[in-house]
């Protein structure tokens, strides 16, 4: 009689789980709804991305930029002398990623610009290359520079570069005009070497308008 009555109890709880089966909150199935989005919905959603409007500073560039730039530069350089304070900078953009323009400084040199953006970032390398001016010499830079945008239009520029000067040629200077013993001139030179060379960095930053 005390076996029946321990085996009763044992089973008594085997029946119970069998007939009260746990439920669990995890779901069998999972239903993903999907919505169509309007071509407006979609501009908003990207613009939202883009730009930071609480703060009404942009945090990214635009995916698509605008063709031309304008701008004007100041910097600090390891050598004032060959770069002066302030420069004027216009530029076109050809496809989305690479730019070509000129840019004028205070000591009138001309320079050719190019610039290859980092895909849809702000960031991009430069060359600048001298065309002419007072300076006769090879005049050329290089570096990295970065914009950070105020609104579509305006953007903040800084660019970090390295620059090489070489002057390295002979000048001739008219000394006198003779005679031979026919009575033709005769115009007498002096040569002279000229021989300059300088490196140094230039830390640049300036204004920009985009349209």
């Amino acid at each position: 009689m005390r076996s029946i009555i321990l085996l009763t109890l044992f089973l008594i709880p085997l029946f119970g789980f069998a007939s009260f089966p746990i439920q669990t909150t995890t779901p069998s199935d999972t239903i993903i709804e999907t919505k169509k989005e309007t071509i407006e919905e979609y501009k908003n959603r990207i613009d939202k991305q883009l730009y930071n409007k609480s703060k009404g500073v942009i945090t990214t560039p635009f995916k698509k930029r605008k063709k031309f730039i304008i701008g004007i530069n100041s910097n600090v350089s390891s050598n004032q002398n060959y770069e002066k304070n302030q420069s004027y900078f216009i530029g076109r953009l050809i496809g989305n990623n690479f730019l070509i323009g000129g840019n004028n400084s205070s000591n009138e040199d001309i320079y050719l610009i190019t610039r290859i953006y980092f895909q849809s970032t702000p960031f991009y390398i430069t060359a600048k290359r001298s065309l002419n001016g007072k300076r006769k010499g090879n005049y050329s830079k290089g570096g990295f520079g970065y914009e950070f945008y105020l609104n579509k239009s305006i953007s903040l520029n800084s660019e970090l570069l390295f620059y090489s000067f070489l002057k390295d040629y002979d000048q001739k200077t008219l000394t006198s005009i003779t005679t031979d013993s026919q009575g033709w001139p005769i115009f007498n030179h002096s040569t002279e070497h000229i021989h300059e060379s300088h490196k140094g960095g230039i830390i640049k930053i300036g204004l920009q308008i985009h349209f």
